[in-house]
């Protein structure tokens, strides 16, 4: 039987798919971030700072949803429905970050795109000298370098890179015990 709750009841037999409002908004936040992750890119000063606009559009929708969630106006709503509903905003906004993050740092995707410019097929050296429109693959490293510079994990002085004693050295321990605990094969 349908919650009190209920804006929309789907019965399959005994499976019941009853959504509550804020449900039913988080589904249609979820639809609303590619549009709104559109716009907020577009905007000039903060191009280039892929992070920062994603951020902008996840608050935006999650602000979205708050406010419409509100503005149902429904009297039964339980805090169980708003956890739900917050736990389907956060999960489609994860599975977008994913799928950003393939898009927007997918350095296989890079080497497939370098590819699909050329004219003809190319060798390895070709394919390193034009990855990323002619930046070569050295820009992985720079890239990746300056993510971690920024992030205070490591310092560079002089063409020396090393760990920030106060937060890359104990992100590094951490990760090396997760491997070990886990069991993971190891990286790098």
């Amino acid at each position: 039987m349908p919650t009190a709750t209920s804006f929309l009841s789907v019965r399959f037999g005994p499976l019941d798919f009853s959504m509550s409002a804020p449900m039913i908004v988080a589904v249609i936040a979820c639809f609303a971030f590619p549009p709104c992750l559109a716009i907020v890119a577009r905007v000039p000063s903060l191009h280039g700072r892929r992070g920062l606009q994603f951020a902008i559009a996840a608050g935006v929708t999650s602000a979205g949803w708050t406010a419409a969630t509100v503005a149902t106006g429904e009297p039964a709503l339980t805090a169980g429905d708003v956890a739900v509903g917050a736990m389907l905003l956060i999960s489609g906004l994860i599975l977008y970050l994913e799928l950003w993050a393939l898009l927007s740092r997918g350095y296989s995707l890079g080497i497939i795109l370098t590819l699909l410019r050329a004219p003809a097929p190319l060798d390895d050296v070709a394919i390193a000298r034009g990855y990323r429109a002619g930046d070569g693959l050295s820009w992985i490293m720079r890239h990746r370098l300056a993510g971690l510079e920024a992030a205070g994990l490591v310092t560079a002085r002089d063409g020396v890179i090393g760990l920030t004693p106060w937060l890359g050295a104990p992100i590094a321990r951490i990760y090396v015990a997760a491997v070990a605990l886990l069991g993971l094969p190891r990286s790098g």
